[in-house]
């Protein structure tokens, strides 16, 4: 257990290096040059205005901001310079990057050197999930023993203020362990030592996703230090559950390690993980993000910088979710049931709504149950930006479209870019002579597509296909086409009247308006149908959508220009067997959905064809991804257009009759056992359900 320290051991110690410089890595080179003023600290800094700050102010003016540090600690954002002479080394930087940096510190660093870590976190390498101890065995084994764990209870805030604490100092050598403790004990700083460094490691690891689900529930409605209580003592069972799996004594965990450290993060304002999970709740309970007055002011004048910064916010929530992967993978790869965390872990990753995660704190062991009656959780709908041009989003729809097919020189793949190489060229052979004027750059641009151009390539190509894709609405436009087609075109020359004609639960459509994202998904019997639906959808007041419209039904430059403007995007059908062409058109629509702009979509490319289900596909999992990326309410609204006569095609324009069927909570299927393919097939039998029954 605790070795008394042999005296003297760190004095030979005369420079120490510490390899990042964030809030706890600063504090600790704090506290070692305070403790020996004729040691020299040299901090490795990846950020160049830290360094500029430790060395100019001799502050962190980032990441430890109004903390004076000690004349004897210099920065340096060159790694090998920092290293140079080092006895002791001090690795601080994030887990996910500690397998990387200490590969660099092992090519320079002395065989000589003691090393310690104050990192968190498991790595993930070559398959496997390694604690940080696991990891540097493997990086730098010619250290062995001399690598020692330090961790604890300890906030940098109040190390670096000078709050008493009690550190965990933990490793297999003694003389190494004692080293720390000497550099790092002081009046108000204590180190115990410890030989377990696995256990040490585990429980530094383990009390961060415990401490985000404490974050959680301290915002939850109804939630408060009671349930808190009972959060610690199920993470520590978890805890000491996970820690047998290494062979980790019980009461290590029960140490300041384990138990010590989950209270103090758990519960203290300075624990980032805390803080962490507190916004990540407030996220959830969020009403929508509907666009304030100001930024509806500001999109007519300046659309792209109001959707960067609403996009940016959209991104938040996946952030947290990751922390705690690798621990699931363990636990499912040794049978082992960590309910809590598991619970932790849907709310984040899946977006499970977070009262699975209370009520298993509650009774752990109805977690199953609970799962099986858990949907994901749903915000309301985005509201704002329906009148936005589509062009507004087109350099984000480029680059996620092109990013799907990027490759960067490190994780070149020249199989995969001639896979894709080769299934342009045969959609470029396939495609016809039909339109050759204007295929004619396409194909040149696709005939000199190599694996040497592939990224270029790739992006002029979307480029292109998003210009002929995306709608460029514009209000006015779209008030005119809507007046012709509905009081001359339809009206006059169709005598398509719209209280017969149109039928359907329009009171429940219109209803949903203000709170759920919707989309229509409709069958048609001509390539005009888009006429008679967007003047239905408008006569009746329900949500406006960016409407569908084939290539076929709108030749010539001036009909384009106007469909576009009015809201609809164009896709041309002998381009779908095109993946780039196809991957733009599904990034289009997964924009439109995620901004709470509503859409029109006919899943069939031809009229009255039932049998596109790669298309079909590929838009349920847009839908899909995307309700589970930005749990905003999804309301599909099955449409149906048939024909009021058997006259053909060529008869002239026939009165089509539509009918609008109930619309239906995309929300409804994300209860387990439905995985994504299950939903997708859940989706659309419900759709060829209400065809059916039309």
């Amino acid at each position: 257990m605790s070795t008394k320290p042999v005296i003297n051991a760190s004095a030979s110690v005369k420079t120490v290096a510490v390899i990042g410089a964030g809030s706890w890595g600063t504090s600790i080179a704090m506290v070692i040059a305070e403790n020996r003023r004729d040691v020299t600290v040299r901090m490795w800094a990846y950020e160049k205005s830290v360094v500029a700050s430790i060395n100019s102010r001799n502050e962190n003016g980032e990441f430890l901001p109004g903390i004076s540090l000690p004349p004897n600690i210099t920065a340096t954002g060159n790694l090998r310079e920092c290293l140079q002479g080092a006895d002791v080394l001090i690795i601080a930087t994030p887990s996910k990057i500690v397998h990387d940096i200490s590969l660099k510190i092992a090519r320079y660093a002395s065989r000589e050197s003691h090393v310690g870590y104050l990192s968190k976190g498991f790595c993930r390498v070559q398959n496997e999930v390694l604690t940080i101890s696991q990891t540097l065995a493997k990086t730098m084994p010619q250290f062995r023993d001399r690598v020692i764990a330090i961790s604890g209870p300890s906030h940098a805030e109040e190390v670096s203020t000078h709050f008493h604490t009690c550190l965990n100092v933990a490793g297999a050598d003694a003389e190494s362990r004692t080293v720390f403790s000497e550099l790092l004990s002081s009046e108000y700083l204590q180190c115990r030592e410890q030989e377990d460094i696995v256990g040490v490691d585990l429980g530094a690891t383990l009390k961060n996703p415990a401490a985000i689900a404490a974050g959680m529930i301290s915002v939850l409605p109804r939630c408060g230090d009671n349930l808190a209580g009972a959060l610690i003592s199920e993470a520590l069972n978890e805890m000491i559950t996970l820690g047998r799996l290494f062979r980790v004594r019980d009461e290590i965990m029960m140490d300041i390690s384990g138990l010590g450290d989950l209270v103090a993060t758990a519960l203290s304002d300075h624990s980032r993980n805390r803080r962490f999970g507190r916004d990540i709740a407030r996220q959830f309970m969020q009403k929508g993000t509907t666009v304030r007055l100001y930024d509806r002011i500001l999109l007519k004048l300046r659309p792209q910088s109001v959707i960067e910064r609403m996009s940016r916010k959209l991104h938040y929530l996946a952030e947290g979710a990751y922390a705690i992967e690798p621990l699931i993978e363990l636990a499912d790869r040794h049978g082992v049931s960590i309910p809590v965390y598991r619970s932790l872990y849907e709310v984040l990753l899946n977006k499970k709504d977070p009262k699975l995660l209370i009520e298993t704190i509650k009774d752990p062991e109805k977690f199953e149950e609970l799962y099986r009656k858990t949907k994901i959780h749903i915000t309301e709908g985005k509201s704002g930006l329906e009148h936005i041009s589509g062009n507004v989003f087109r350099q984000s729809i480029i680059q996620r479209a092109a990013d799907a097919f990027w490759q960067s020189d490190k994780h070149r793949d020249d199989g995969k870019r001639r896979e894709l190489i080769g299934s342009l060229a045969a959609y470029a052979g396939g495609y016809g002579e039909r339109d050759s004027e204007a295929f004619a750059e396409e194909r040149r641009m696709i005939r000199n597509f190599t694996v040497d151009n592939y990224n270029d390539t790739v992006h002029s190509l979307v480029t292109r296909y998003a210009a002929e894709i995306i709608d460029t609405h514009k209000s006015l436009v779209r008030w005119l086409y809507l007046v012709f087609i509905k009081y001359f075109l339809l009206r006059r020359i169709s005598e398509f009247d719209y209280s017969s004609h149109v039928t359907g639960h329009f009171r429940e459509i219109r209803k949903i308006k203000r709170s759920e994202n919707v989309i229509y998904i409709a069958t048609f019997r001509s390539l005009r149908d888009y006429l008679y639906l967007t003047a239905a959808i408008d006569h009746f007041g329900m949500p406006f959508p960016r409407f569908f419209v084939n290539s076929e039904a709108v030749k010539g430059g001036w009909r384009r220009w106007l469909v576009r403007c009015s809201g609809g995007y164009i896709v041309d059908a002998g381009k779908m067997s095109n993946p780039l062409y196809r991957e733009v058109l599904n990034r289009y629509v997964s924009i439109m959905i995620e901004h709470g702009v509503p859409v029109l979509f006919f899943p069939w490319l031809k009229p009255g064809r039932a049998d596109d289900r790669a298309l079909t596909d590929d838009f349920f999992r847009v839908v899909i991804d995307t309700l589970y990326s930005y749990t905003s309410e999804i309301v599909l609204v099955p449409v149906q257009v048939t024909a009021e006569s058997a006259a053909s095609e060529g008869e002239g324009t026939r009165r089509p009759h539509v009918h609008f069927h109930r619309p239906f909570k995309l929300s409804d299927f994300t209860k387990p056992p439905y995985e994504s393919g299950e939903v997708v097939r859940s989706i659309r039998l419900q759709w060829e359900d209400a065809v059916r029954d039309a």
